[in-house]
């Protein structure tokens, strides 16, 4: 079933062992572009998008997600009250109307800002 969702269209299916070394070389924090690159799951057949949503919902891979939580949080700003950790980045971007990597990078620029990850 994973070989027939996760093959490129028009293209022989990928062999399971390569498809097993895919996912065994997936990393905790890794992002997926690097692993991509490192990879290069084109070159078994493996479309690498389908390969994460068969993961995701077989329930061996995970995505993690980024919750900031304010250092200091100042009266009067939004977004430091939001940041208390409990609400992930890309909730955060959507009621901000930003991608998630952007909003990112001015929490980590503005530096009262910290993250967990999980």
């Amino acid at each position: 079933e994973c070989v027939k969702f996760i093959a490129l269209k028009h293209e022989t299916p990928p062999l399971i062992n390569d498809v097993c070394r895919l996912y065994l070389s997936l990393k905790n924090g890794m992002k997926l572009k690097d692993w991509c690159l490192r990879m290069q799951p084109r070159q078994f057949n493996v479309d690498e998008r389908k390969l994460i949503q068969f993961g995701i919902f077989y329930g061996f891979v995970r995505k993690l997600s980024i919750y900031p939580v304010a250092i200091n949080p100042e009266e009067g700003i939004k977004i430091m009250k939001l940041c208390n950790g409990e609400r992930s980045l890309e909730d955060l971007a959507l009621e901000y109307s930003c991608s998630p990597i952007e909003l990112h990078q001015n929490l980590v620029e503005n530096g009262n800002f910290s993250f967990i990850v999980r």
